[in-house]
């Protein structure tokens, strides 16, 4: 069951759970074999610090592709993990379902804070989005249309790479922090993105640093040190506290059971409501924090649409 409201800039979906359960649960459908290999895999996109980091690219392959209709957009997908696990493989799945709709799509590997902390996953974030537009003629999708998507720490960082693009670096307080990781010095070098799909991310890492909510332990990892004691660093680390009217679409989609994250999702919609950014919001009645009751329902379907509006593309499914 499914309500809509609309006004202005702003589209909202409320998804009630159906206690209709998925074939399989999604994490097992993430971890199983895919239906198909990459197009291209493990392909190298930076070397920070020496450490090779890679990434595998997934094509459209249908008719109207191969017919020479537009170029696809593409999709930059971001995993999650506490910024301390994971791996590309774990949205290889989604990467597919997006070239089945007709997106190109790649899952990026990225540094994990037992190799560097934060800004490092951004940065390598970043880089993965200069070598996509650079490689774009020789892949064969828009370099004006990109989009990036996450889920819990991955939707931080896609959040805050979609909303820093182009940015060098920025000051708060007594802190400066390099964000970019590379000078965005021309068009085919730029970072900057065109949509951002934010599946229950961290927006505001100051409940941490005020000492509103316990920080768990994947926190200190990022930060290299407790938020409490990097106040600065927390803010500049938090997606609401870089919002403008320049940023790009959003989409967020959120577990209406995951208490402190549906509360951070919110605050960053009063941020782009205000800053008169257009955005959609998904929100899964009775869903926590990436589990099955979030993804029953196939909040994918919504993602898509997003998108094709978003790009100009044909608006009925493939």
């Amino acid at each position: 069951m499914c309500g809509m409201v609309r006004h202005g800039t702003v589209a909202l979906a409320l998804a009630l759970a159906s206690p209709v359960a998925l074939a399989a649960p999604y994490e097992a459908q993430m971890y199983a074999a895919p239906d198909r290999a990459p197009d291209f895999a493990d392909i190298e996109y930076a070397q920070p610090q020496g450490k090779p980091l890679k990434l595998d690219i997934y094509l459209p392959q249908n008719e109207a592709t191969d017919a020479g209709a537009d170029v696809p957009p593409l999709v930059v997908l971001i995993h999650g993990g506490g910024w301390r696990i994971g791996s590309k493989e774990q949205f290889r799945h989604m990467a597919e379902r997006f070239a089945e709709q007709g997106f190109a799509a790649i899952t990026i590997d990225y540094r994990l804070t037992d190799t560097a902390p934060f800004p490092a996953q951004l940065h390598d974030c970043k880089a993965a989005i200069r070598w996509a537009r650079v490689h774009a003629k020789t892949y064969g999708w828009a370099p004006a249309r990109i989009a990036v998507l996450g889920d819990s720490s991955g939707a931080q960082l896609a959040a805050l790479a979609g909303l820093t693009g182009g940015v060098v670096e920025k000051t708060i307080g007594k802190t400066t922090l390099n964000i970019a990781g590379a000078p965005d010095d021309g068009p085919g070098l730029g970072s900057r993105i065109q949509a951002v799909v934010d599946f229950f991310g961290y927006t505001d890492f100051r409940v941490f640093s005020q000492g509103r909510v316990r920080e768990p332990r994947s926190i200190p990892l990022f930060f290299a040190g407790s938020a409490k004691d990097k106040p600065d660093l927390a803010e500049l680390a938090s997606p609401l506290l870089h919002v403008t009217p320049d940023a790009p679409p959003f989409f967020i989609g959120q577990g209406r059971a995951d208490a402190g994250m549906h509360i951070q999702s919110m605050d960053l919609v009063w941020a782009l409501d205000k800053a008169k950014v257009p955005y959609s919001l998904y929100v899964v009645g009775g869903g926590g924090h990436g589990d099955d009751a979030f993804y029953r329902g196939d909040p994918l379907a919504p993602v898509f649409a997003f998108l094709r509006t978003t790009f100009n593309m044909e608006s009925s499914a493939r």
